[in-house]
């Protein structure tokens, strides 16, 4: 009740529904890398306590109710970069999501490598090539250390192929006398002289990109794809994919199943920076 004499004020009330829910999949029997590089992609802090269990296999990972409380708690993430990833049901808006890391720059976050020494600063360029082909999408890659940008350790050709509406796969191409191509993915005249008879397969090697929640994530299979990199005798690429990052875990196996080259702590994580 207002007397009389006195001044009517407004009062606003805000109502929030709070924070959004982050909905994680259900890691119970999964490899403990493939679910670290998961969440780690997603901007998770994760670390990985050994606990021994008679009914668990071993390197499976076990996520209670606490375990996911605390991640949640300690994530920093922006969901709306993940959300161009729900509606993505085939391989046109995968090349679409792919090309947030074709016509841009991804690199490795340098605070990485500065965090931990173990791991390089390296940098990635794709660019998408071979437009008007209709067995699916093709990319050239070249990837190097930041100090030798114009000296790519890797060239590659990847081609993407859609198999169901949350499946795709992306084959590797060796390229013959790719040091001609060095730099091409910046000079239209170099992608030119690229000719589809200089490419091989390498079989075994492809990966499989499967849809899980708000991200694609995959891999090689087993051992399937051979490697004579050093005393590897085989290796593998874990993959996971989001709208504004990759991660990217290669490592070398030698015939015994230990690992020879590659990362050891996890994958390396590559942003997008830059439009072409």
């Amino acid at each position: 009740m207002v007397k009389k004499g006195e001044r009517r004020c407004a009062l606003t009330l805000t109502l929030s529904r709070g924070p959004d829910t982050i909905i994680l999949p259900d890691y119970a029997g999964e490899n403990c890398a493939k679910a670290e590089l998961e969440l780690r992609s997603l901007g998770f802090e994760v670390s990985i306590v050994q606990k021994h269990s008679v009914t668990a296999q071993a390197g499976t990972v076990e996520l209670g109710l606490k375990a996911i409380d605390a991640l949640r708690t300690n994530a920093e993430m922006s969901l709306s970069h993940m959300e161009a990833l729900l509606g993505v049901k085939s391989i046109a808006e995968l090349v679409e999501l792919q090309t947030s890391f074709i016509r841009k720059q991804a690199e490795v976050t340098v605070e990485q490598a500065k965090a931990d020494t173990s791991y390089m600063e390296i940098e990635l360029e794709m660019v998408r090539i071979w437009g008007k082909r209709k067995d699916g999408a093709w990319f050239y890659v070249e990837q190097a250390a930041a100090d030798t940008k114009d000296r790519p350790y890797r060239q590659r050709v990847y081609r993407v192929q859609e198999v169901n509406d949350s499946t795709f796969t992306s084959d590797i191409f060796t390229i013959k006398s790719g040091e001609a191509l060095q730099g091409a993915y910046k000079d239209p005249l170099k992608l030119d002289a690229l000719r589809a008879d200089s490419l091989g397969l390498l079989e075994g090697c492809t990966i499989r990109l499967q849809r899980r929640g708000n991200v694609y994530v995959g891999g090689t299979h087993g051992r399937d794809c051979p490697n004579q990199r050093g005393k590897a005798a085989y290796a593998t690429s874990e993959v996971s994919l989001s709208s504004n990052r990759m991660v990217s875990w290669d490592r070398g196996y030698n015939d015994a199943g230990e690992q020879v080259w590659g990362a050891e702590k996890g994958g390396y994580i590559f942003l997008k920076r830059k439009r072409y």
